[in-house]
């Protein structure tokens, strides 16, 4: 029962994060297939979109967010914040950790990113795909993982 209430909060949590994150809309990396030509485009207008949309995003990180067991007893608390690239054809790249609160809670958000399947549609500027750079947050409070 309690581990229902937390995956409940956890899912309230986690989605008004990505609202807040998301995809930056003011400092997006929009561009074309060529990886050579980037630029800062503002605004995104429609943003890349997860298959199933955010409900199964989060319920992926949830599932498959591994809390450490090296950390039980000294957990950090705080938000570990993982940015990417969504590539027009929707493929995750350019995965890094831009908010550290542990090296062990970096790697496992790092891992749950990569092992996301590819969006099912990239980001949209003037009826363009284009790449867009996307925020993902993973919190965790007194050892309480709120992804899990």
């Amino acid at each position: 029962m309690q581990e229902t209430k937390y995956s409940s909060i956890v899912l309230f949590l986690i989605g008004a994060l990505l609202l807040l994150y998301g995809c930056e809309s003011h400092r997006n990396l929009a561009t074309d297939t060529d990886d050579s030509d980037i630029k800062l485009m503002d605004p995104i207008e429609t943003q890349p979109l997860y298959p199933g949309g955010t409900v199964a995003m989060l319920r992926f990180i949830e599932d498959n967010y591994r809390f450490p067991v090296e950390l039980s007893e000294s957990a950090p608390h705080g938000m570990t914040v993982i940015q990417c690239v969504i590539e027009v054809d929707g493929s995750i790249s350019n995965i890094e950790v831009i908010r550290s609160v542990d090296p062990l809670l970096d790697k496992e958000a790092l891992r749950v990113v990569k092992l996301m399947p590819k969006f099912a549609k990239p980001a949209y500027v003037q009826g363009k795909a284009v790449r867009c750079k996307f925020t993902i947050p993973f919190k965790s409070y007194q050892g309480i993982p709120m992804t899990h």
